[in-house]
């Protein structure tokens, strides 16, 4: 019995498989009506009944699963208005970063010094950049004087 809880709960909780199920026992339905009126099954009670309590229960199916993706989908939305992305963001680059000023370099200019990240990669690229603009800056008053 365990078993078959575990794999139905396993079997909810992928969209993907749900999807391709029902997709599936559409498609076996839609070929099942041909086949139940040549066969002559409309004309049995039984049948009708049974194809009765199946369209009953596959349709308050989907609409539960509906509202369950309805409430998570609610739920979601109100956490991003109470602390929307954004905010997190910042919060996140206010607890990893250190901005300070940097000693002056013999040009006078300030450079700016990285934080200690462990990221040497990135603290090249940031030296870096900060070198091609103190060059760009430098260029750009060498032509305004000239």
């Amino acid at each position: 019995m365990t078993l078959i809880k575990s794999l139905w709960s396993s079997v909810q909780a992928d969209p993907t498989l749900m999807r391709r199920l029902n997709g599936w026992l559409t498609i076996f339905w839609i070929v099942m009506i041909p086949v139940s009126i040549m066969l002559g099954l409309l004309a049995s009670v039984t049948y009708v009944s049974a194809l009765s309590l199946w369209a009953l229960v596959s349709g308050h199916w989907s609409a539960w699963q509906a509202a369950r993706v309805e409430v998570a989908q609610a739920v979601e939305s109100q956490k991003l208005e109470e602390h929307p992305l954004e905010d997190r963001v910042v919060e996140q680059l206010i607890r990893q970063t250190d901005v300070r000023h940097a000693q002056s370099n013999a040009d006078g200019q300030r450079a700016v010094t990285p934080t200690p990240c462990g990221d040497t990669d990135l603290r090249r690229c940031v030296d870096d950049l900060a070198t091609r603009i103190a060059d760009l800056q430098n260029r750009l008053e060498s032509t305004r004087t000239t």
